[in-house]
């Protein structure tokens, strides 16, 4: 675990070093954050897949991961 917290200069500069595309991060509350790909190559490309995986995205995120997020 790294001590301290996150700043905009330390976000920027591991977005700009990190050899990805930096189409993939975004400016947010004076940080650099990166985006989350989510989704799926198991279960059938139908409809009801869709559901149940947008259902466990929506359990997975709660207002104690997002916060950890922002702190």
């Amino acid at each position: 675990m790294i001590s301290g917290f996150a700043t905009f200069e330390g976000t920027k500069k591991f977005a700009q070093n990190s050899g990805i595309n930096q189409t993939n991060f975004n400016e947010f509350e004076n940080l650099t954050l990166s985006n989350v790909g989510i989704g799926t190559y198991l279960g059938d490309p139908d409809s009801r897949t869709d559901e149940l995986v947008t259902s466990a995205v929506k359990q997975s995120i709660t207002l104690e991961s997002m916060l950890l997020i922002l702190q």
